[in-house]
């Protein structure tokens, strides 16, 4: 048996990972490399062996595409908001939990709920609770908001797709902060207390400024889950059998745009070149984002 091992520890390094580099080059690399390729073809799996080579022309009709451009403005507004919810929002959960407060697993469990929870349960029960002239409506109608059903009224369409998102994700991300608040010496905080320093400032001096790579992990998969966004805003415009992105394309994302493109339209260029602008987007993001976080370690 140690003769096994020995020889086993003697094999080259890309021995040991070759399984590893077999299947990411089945399942990512190759489909990367063949969707590169198909951008430069007007193409339809309908018939995938009459091919047209195009060139540049899918991207240039994909970036003059109001649709797209749309889809763009949705997203990156989406970021915007979603992204400082997740940040601070599931720091504020996390916090609470990690407090001495009765019934603490359960807290957790309805917080995480709705992350597990199918998208088709959570977007059939959000369409029937802000529906017109249902008492949820009712009630926002006294802070200033129309009686109407959101899913199919501008702009409530869109704000009801961030805040479905929002309140989706919060448990996914409050658990990575709570692994983050138990990593915290609790030495830090029993010598911030001998020194007079109240909640506020332990959090200020203490815990906030050692979440920071906790922060800047947060900050990365937020952003990769807001531009990747499909099944809640697809779910949300299609009630009814409506078109994707309805009412309007108000709730259209950079993912929707492209199902539609290769499965509605079967324009699988059109789509597979809006797949690489997408790619490019994320891989940008991912190279400022490690950028920022070399620059303040």
């Amino acid at each position: 048996m140690k003769k096994v091992l020995s020889l086993a520890n003697r094999k080259p390094q890309w021995v040991l990972l070759a399984p590893f580099l077999i299947l990411s080059a089945t399942f990512m690399l190759i489909p990367i490399l063949n969707a590169f390729y198909i951008s430069f073809f007007d193409f339809s799996f309908l018939n995938p062996t009459n091919r047209t080579f195009v060139f540049l022309d899918n991207f240039r009709n994909v970036l003059a595409d109001t649709v797209f451009r749309r889809s763009i403005r949705n997203t990156i507004f989406i970021v915007f908001v979603f992204v400082p919810a997740q940040l601070y929002l599931s720091l504020l959960v996390a916090m609470f939990i990690n407090t001495r407060i009765k019934f603490k697993n359960v807290f957790r469990t309805i917080v995480y709920l709705p992350y597990v929870v199918s998208p088709i349960a959570i977007g059939a029960i959000v369409a029937q609770l802000f529906r017109r002239n249902t008492p949820l409506v009712e009630l926002l109608t006294t802070f200033g908001l129309d009686n109407v059903t959101w899913h199919a009224t501008r702009p409530y369409a869109f704000w009801l797709v961030v805040l479905i998102v929002i309140w989706t994700q919060i448990g996914f991300f409050m658990v990575i902060y709570n692994g983050a608040l138990k990593e915290i010496p609790e030495d830090l905080y029993e010598a911030a207390e001998i020194d007079g320093a109240g909640p506020v400032k332990k959090f200020l001096f203490i815990t906030y400024p050692l979440l920071r790579h906790t922060r800047f992990l947060i900050v990365f998969m937020s952003l990769i889950v807001a531009f990747q966004l499909f099944e809640l805003p697809y779910l949300i415009s299609t009630i009814g059998g409506t078109s994707a992105g309805s009412p309007s394309n108000s709730t259209m994302t950079i993912v929707m745009y492209i199902y539609s493109r290769a499965f509605r339209y079967n324009e699988m260029g059109l789509a597979t070149a809006a797949s690489v602008i997408l790619f490019f987007i994320i891989f940008l993001l991912s190279l400022i984002q490690n950028r920022l976080e070399r620059w303040k370690t």
